[in-house]
């Protein structure tokens, strides 16, 4: 099967969002940019459409995106990306590391994770998979520990309340929290429209109770909750609903120079 033929039957979008300038990938047929936030750009899509959250996008991350991907767009195959943070699919000579994490941005880098070969493999991954997300990142401690050190305790002890309120059947997976150093970060993901469909409804349940608890915030990093609390929202609802889930490879797309980046610990 020549699996770059699946795009013409069950077409990928990944809406890659961006809240500043950064280097692009070349125009292709599935990576789609998404302007966030206050941001705008000629030609870009913009999340300030539609039904939208775009005011909440300095609370919410990138899941403001997630919210109008889910509420504007029908693909039967969708994803979410990051500026500078990408998933590969295909795994070749190019790779040191399977599970290598920084690259220097380049025509070459941003070209390689655009290509139809990159899209071949995801759809080849997506045929014995209903959800591909980037390998799950260890912390140095149990997840709601870790959470409430680097976050703080309040905002965790309110989602906790609201998952039982709202997602009951989750709970019995907060053993995961407590007792394995697993996080699912960054927000991203590749999965049928089906399941967008299920989780976004889920997951903006709890997401919106725990908001309207608790408002806006003004400290730069710490406002950020309802983002950081949403990627800890997958890791139960993939495992209650017994997803069949392929972890790859996230590669973060750097400026030369840049800074190192602020990982989970």
């Amino acid at each position: 099967m020549n699996w770059l033929d699946r795009q013409d039957v069950e077409p990928v979008a990944i809406y890659q969002c961006f809240h500043k300038p950064y280097p692009k990938p070349p125009a292709n047929r599935w990576i789609k940019p998404l302007a966030v936030g206050q941001y705008e750009e000629p030609g870009m899509l913009s999340e300030r459409t539609g039904n939208n959250r775009a005011d909440h996008n300095p609370y919410f991350n990138e899941i403001s995106a997630l919210y109008w991907i889910w509420k504007n767009t029908q693909d039967p195959i969708v994803g979410l990306y990051h500026y500078r943070r990408v998933m590969g699919f295909k795994l070749d000579s190019t790779w040191k590391d399977p599970f290598g994490y920084r690259m220097e941005v380049s025509d070459f880098v941003l070209q390689y994770f655009s290509s139809d070969e990159q899209l071949a493999a995801l759809h080849r991954l997506m045929s014995c998979s209903d959800l591909i997300i980037p390998r799950l990142t260890v912390t140095g401690g149990a997840s709601a520990d870790q959470y409430c050190k680097v976050h703080d305790p309040e905002s965790w002890a309110v989602f906790m309340e609201e998952l039982e309120r709202h997602q009951p059947e989750l709970m019995p997976y907060r053993v995961l929290y407590e007792h394995t150093n697993l996080v699912t970060a960054f927000n991203m993901f590749v999965m049928r429209r089906e399941w967008l469909d299920r989780f976004c409804t889920d997951l903006f349940s709890v997401i919106d109770a725990v908001f309207a608890r608790i408002g806006p915030r003004t400290h730069f990093y710490l406002k950020r909750y309802p983002g950081f609390i949403s990627e800890r929202f997958m890791l139960p609802w993939m495992r209650h609903h017994r997803l069949r889930v392929t972890e790859v490879p996230m590669i973060l797309i750097e400026e030369p120079g840049a800074p190192e980046p602020i990982m989970l610990k």
